[in-house]
C-alpha cells in the first residue's frame, strides 16, 4: 500500500501538513493525494474524525526517552605532555 513511502512519525510533533488541531482534522477528512493517507470524509463520522485528531495530538505529547549520551572521546595519553 505505501511501498516507497515512509510512514510519518506521529510522536515527534513535526508534521508536514501542520500540527494544529484544524490541520490534523483537515488531513484526516480530506487525505493527501500525494501520500498513502486516504480521505475519511464519508467513511467515518465527524465525531470519529475529532476523536482520531485528539488521539494523534496526544501521541506527540508523550514523553520520549532521552537520547543516549554522546560517546566520550578517548584520550591519547601518549601524546599528552607531562608537567
Amino acid at each position: 500500500f505505501a511501498e516507497g513511502h515512509p510512514f510519518a512519525d506521529l510522536t515527534d510533533g513535526r508534521w508536514k501538513h501542520g500540527a494544529s488541531h484544524e490541520a490534523i482534522v483537515f488531513l484526516i477528512t480530506e487525505g493527501d493525494r500525494k501520500s498513502p493517507m486516504p480521505a475519511y470524509r464519508g467513511r467515518i463520522t465527524a465525531e470519529q474524525i475529532e476523536d482520531v485528531a485528539r488521539y494523534v495530538e496526544r501521541l506527540s505529547l508523550r514523553e520520549r526517552p532521552a537520547p543516549p549520551p554522546a560517546p566520550t572521546p578517548k584520550r591519547n595519553v601518549a601524546r599528552e605532555r607531562l608537567p
